[in-house]
């Protein structure tokens, strides 16, 4: 969990988090294609697919410090606004 004192800054580290969260899946899928044992294709698979399944969202409180008020979801298929009632 990542706690930032603006909007900006939020988005800004969600946008870094989510290049490096793709450049390490990159790296995961190069070492799988060189790696030699079945046991050690599993355990990189076993982390692929947990990286893939991984929700991430931006949350932005109210001015006032009041409950949240929107949410965006971060998987680019899931690019919708939720507003909470």
């Amino acid at each position: 969990m990542v706690v930032s004192v603006d909007k900006f800054t939020a988005v800004k580290t969600y946008n870094k988090v989510q290049y490096y969260w793709g450049e390490k899946l990159k790296e995961l899928y190069i070492k799988r294609s060189n790696s030699k044992t079945e046991e050690e294709k599993i355990n990189i698979n076993n982390q692929i697919n947990y990286m893939k399944n991984v929700e991430m969202a931006v949350v932005i409180s109210e001015e006032d410090g009041g409950e949240e008020k929107k949410v965006w979801r971060t998987k680019p298929r899931y690019k919708k606004n939720i507003e909470k009632e």
